[in-house]
């Protein structure tokens, strides 16, 4: 399943009783400011969530697998990775008895 960004804003206008316009700029807002900050090329740190860094992956050489003898170079590009917090990663490797407990 995935989680999209109409119901993440749902869920933040229900649980601060916000308008779901104000909720979507709030969303919409953080996002802009995490990937305005990766462009520049800082680190965006959210702690007990996880770390985007951006990446640039170097040039290299590939070939096509049916036609081995066929090179070609694969230019520079930038890309974002992302380090999952402790926080999270501790939910997420949580036994599945425990996470049933919690909830």
């Amino acid at each position: 399943m995935t989680y999209t960004r109409a119901q993440l804003r749902d869920a933040l206008a229900s649980r601060f009783k916000l308008e779901r316009k104000v909720a979507a700029d709030i969303v919409e807002e953080v996002l802009v400011q995490i990937a305005e900050q990766v462009m520049l090329g800082h680190k965006v740190e959210l702690r007990g969530f996880g770390i985007f860094e951006p990446y640039t992956r170097k040039q290299k050489i590939v070939r096509n697998p049916r036609k081995p003898q066929v090179e070609f170079i694969l230019p520079e590009r930038k890309t974002i990775k992302f380090r999952i917090g402790k926080v999270l990663d501790e939910v997420l490797n949580q036994p599945a008895q425990e996470v049933q407990e919690s909830a």
